[in-house]
């Protein structure tokens, strides 16, 4: 049974006190034998009348084994109070710190149960304006969410969205892992650390990363420094020291500063997988890493592509913290699990062969035409690092509303374990169905292989969310490879499109080669195209012998689009 950190402080100190007190009653058996030795064998004989009592009680033939035994048991008594009082007095210490809260007075600082001000909601560009609502810490981040699928599917997500225990966002637990904690904790040395305040001329001058939108100002008030450790997702006040490859920082805004050395950013913590850029991972204390994102996300960088030159170099001066000095983590500002009443609209998800596949560009061109047909589209990527390109992207192209991992406590995906992500999907789509979306159009990040995505492709919960998927390849042979592969995880593949499509000659070998439709970008913002796309799964198809699926199991798809616009309007 694993040993809460209060429980761990409660048994030393317990143990500290029964140390105190067994070593008491050995010192004082031991003093008292050592003193009636010495009076019997004559090595010392004060006026003391007791002591010729004790002496009168050992046996005759009591010698000097017996002398030099009791003075060793009075010298491990003494060691044992001393032992004991040393535990108390660290055990109080701790307790004191968990106070204000410090969870393990060797370990950890506490991020939950924090008083903080809510930041607003994510805005979503809708038709009428600019709409926001509330988030609430992560104390709150509970209950249920039940998406229905038509009039027949029911999905279930009694687990809290982005519910992950900081240990497993760095190592990444088992897919299979059920997360309870709603916290998020960063281990440091506590004996070793320091508080001070953040006044707010400094933070006027500071330019805060995409990827810590969430988190408002008002909430960063101190910064804890020394010998700290940070976790994925924790905020942190960094300064340039050299500028490299990002040499521009992309604020909540969408618009990219420049840096120069000397400026003070605030960014977040996470891993980054990016195959054509650059790997990194959460730095294992404050100092020297790297800025890996231009979204703003701080890590170590481990590896990088040959086209990159070297990340952008900065110092992490200290995690960013609320008023009692508990460190800001982006987990306290997540959306709050949705309650979702009604039918799911139509889900489509775009996978690739890898990142820069073209993903994002289908997405945006299948909202222009989802857009003149009428429909309300939200959009929502589950996976990648924290960044503004791809959020405002599909905003510019006219989505009813946005939302990515951010919104659910992530600064990027990689190493985070799949039933996470599994959460992450439900509240995202959730969400957008509470804003009134009709269709919904989500992206997984780079390509079928990665860690992530592969665990998604194979997860049951994140299948029953979807109804067809789309996938954009870089080449003729990536797209077959492809569709066989989601085929053969029972998703319902409508399509090709993605950067193959940019040059005639792939795109012939694609139509020839694949049995499912190949679609340029043009003729995705279609409204009709569009239209017959993005739909219910039908109720039951064929599968090729290959894994391909047939045309005529997509022409049935497209048979369902007025049925299916009813249904929208339903919900409506």
């Amino acid at each position: 049974m694993a040993v809460e950190n209060g429980d761990r402080v409660e048994l030393i100190s317990a143990g500290g006190i029964l140390s105190m007190i067994a070593g008491v009653c050995l010192a004082a058996a031991g003093a008292a034998l050592a003193l009636a030795t010495a009076y019997e064998l004559e090595l010392w004989q004060p006026d003391m009348p007791y002591l010729a009592t004790l002496g009168s009680l050992l046996p005759a033939d009591t010698g000097m084994p017996v002398f030099i035994g009791a003075v060793v048991v009075a010298v491990v008594g003494v060691v044992a109070v001393v032992a004991g009082a040393v535990l108390v007095n660290r055990s109080s210490y701790a307790m004191a710190l968990e106070e204000q809260g410090f969870t393990d007075g060797i370990s950890g600082l506490r991020h939950g149960g924090t008083s903080t001000t809510p930041p607003s909601a994510f805005a979503t560009t809708t038709q009428g304006g600019v709409s926001s609502g509330a988030t609430r810490p992560a104390s709150e981040l509970r209950g249920p969410a039940t998406i229905r699928a038509g009039s027949a599917t029911v999905i279930e997500a009694p687990r809290p969205v982005g519910s992950v225990s900081r240990a497993a966002l760095e190592t990444g637990a088992a897919s299979g892992q059920r997360q309870e904690s709603q916290t998020a904790e960063v281990t440091t040395r506590t004996s070793r650390a320091q508080v001070e305040s953040l006044d707010d001329k400094r933070l006027e001058r500071v330019n805060a990363g995409f990827c810590t939108r969430r988190v408002p100002r008002g909430d960063m008030r101190t910064l804890v420094t020394g010998d700290v450790r940070p976790r994925a997702g924790d905020i942190v006040l960094a300064r340039v020291e050299k500028v490299r490859q990002h040499r521009r920082l992309e604020l909540p805004s969408g618009r990219k500063v420049r840096l120069e050395p000397g400026d003070e950013i605030v960014l977040a913590c996470g891993n980054r997988y990016a195959a054509d850029q650059f790997e990194g991972f959460v730095p294992e204390r404050l100092g020297t890493c790297q800025l890996i994102a231009a979204g703003g996300l701080a890590a170590a960088e481990a590896g990088r592509a040959r086209t990159m030159k070297a990340a952008t170099e900065i110092a992490l001066l200290g995690l960013v913290a609320d008023t009692s000095g508990v460190p800001l983590n982006l987990m306290s500002y997540a959306l709050p699990a949705p309650q979702v009443e009604g039918k799911r609209p139509p889900v489509l998800v775009v996978f690739g062969n890898s990142m820069s596949s073209g993903k994002t560009t289908t997405l945006r061109f299948l909202t222009r035409g989802l857009t003149a047909a009428g429909f309300k589209v939200g959009y929502a990527k589950l996976t990648g690092t924290g960044a503004g390109n791809d959020y405002f992207g599909v905003l510019d192209s006219g989505a009813w509303a946005v939302v990515d991992f951010t919104d659910a406590g992530l600064a990027s995906t990689y190493r985070t374990p799949v039933s996470v992500l599994e959460g992450t999907s439900l509240n995202l789509i959730g969400h957008l169905i509470n804003r009134g979306c009709d269709r919904i159009l989500v992206e997984i990040a780079d390509g079928l292989l990665q860690t992530e995505t592969a665990g998604l492709v194979k997860s049951p919960v994140f299948r029953t969310l979807i109804d067809r998927a789309l996938f954009s390849g870089v080449d003729p042979m990536s797209a077959v490879a492809g569709v066989r592969a989601l085929s053969e995880q029972g998703f319902e593949v409508a399509g090709v499109s993605g950067l193959l499509t940019a040059s005639p000659l792939p795109l012939r070998e694609a139509k020839e080669a694949c049995d499912v439709p190949v679609w340029t970008k043009e003729e995705l913002a279609d409204p009709k195209t569009a239209s017959t796309i993005v739909v219910y799964r039908t109720p039951s198809r064929e599968a090729h012998s290959g894994g391909v699926l047939e045309r005529e199991t997509v022409e049935r798809g497209e048979q369902r689009t007025g049925e299916s616009r009813e249904s929208v309007k339903d919900v409506a």
